[in-house]
């Protein structure tokens, strides 16, 4: 095949063949571990880390909140996962609640703290309790900060409170070293001011890519202790514990698109020189 006959042939082809390229590129990072890609810790990935490893083993629980819906889940959901599992593997108690207004982020939670606890045989209510959903975030962040109990006076399966062995020494904040956000909206900027501010609660977040920029200064002035940024947070703190996931996949992933496309055009512009030169 002539050249000329090569670049017409590129700018006749098909859209339908590069969309289905790219279908192919988006998934198949996630069956095969490849193609290599590199992943550096944050400052920011490396102090969220640090503060939940120190939590003592079967002490005061992490209180992790699922503050996303499934629009968010791609992001937010593997580094709920990841920590986790980081969590269960070294008998750190978990304490989930959800103030995803509309109930979705509970149902998230729903779904995935049973299954990854399963994997390490812990047990509900004693190595982990999930409490449910408030709608309003500011109302419970500021009721929990006096009592937890009022706020939530039974768990997600209406279990009251008084009966869950994780809560018998649980009042408030005060004997909670941490929280951290899991929120694509806000949700992460109230925590530092309504719980970190007026209570002293210690707080992480992990947030959608788009909102980093809006939750850096909190991280800056000390508000917030540490960040975990969109998949690529997800992915540094998946490298952390060494334990690859759908994080470090999604990364592979963004990088065989991200070279797809430049492919594209690259060769697009090519063929659109070698037409235009040819008077066509």
């Amino acid at each position: 095949m002539r050249l000329s006959q090569l670049m017409d042939w590129m700018l006749a082809l098909d859209r339908r063949v590069i969309y289905t390229l790219v279908f192919v590129g988006v998934t198949f990072p996630f069956y095969v571990n490849w193609p290599p890609i590199r992943i550096d810790v944050s400052p920011e990935v490396e102090a969220t880390y640090q503060v939940i490893d120190q939590l003592e083993p079967d002490s005061s629980p992490l209180l992790l909140s699922f503050d996303y819906d499934p629009a968010a889940a791609a992001e937010l959901t593997p580094m709920a996962e990841a920590v986790l599992h980081h969590c269960f593997s070294k008998g750190i108690r978990v304490l989930v609640i959800s103030l995803q207004y509309t109930g979705l982020g509970a149902g998230l939670a729903n779904e995935i703290v049973p299954r990854i606890a399963q994997q390490y045989g812990r047990v509900q209510n004693e190595d982990w309790a999930f409490l449910g959903f408030q709608p309003n975030a500011v109302v419970a962040m500021l009721q929990m900060g006096e009592s937890m109990r009022n706020t939530f006076p039974v768990d997600y399966y209406g279990t009251p409170y008084d009966e869950i062995p994780l809560l018998e020494s649980i009042q408030n904040y005060a004997q909670i070293p941490v929280v951290l956000s899991l929120a694509s909206t806000a949700v992460g900027e109230y925590w530092a001011v309504y719980a970190g501010s007026r209570y002293g609660l210690r707080v992480l977040t992990g947030v959608t890519a788009v909102y980093v920029a809006d939750i850096q200064p909190f991280y800056q002035t000390g508000q917030i202790s540490g960040v975990l940024g969109g998949l690529k947070g997800a992915a540094e703190y998946e490298k952390r514990i060494e334990r690859p996931a759908d994080g470090t996949n999604g990364m592979r992933s963004q990088k065989v698109i991200h070279y797809l496309i430049i492919l594209f055009i690259v060769l697009g512009n090519i063929a659109f020189w070698s037409a235009k030169r040819r008077g066509e």
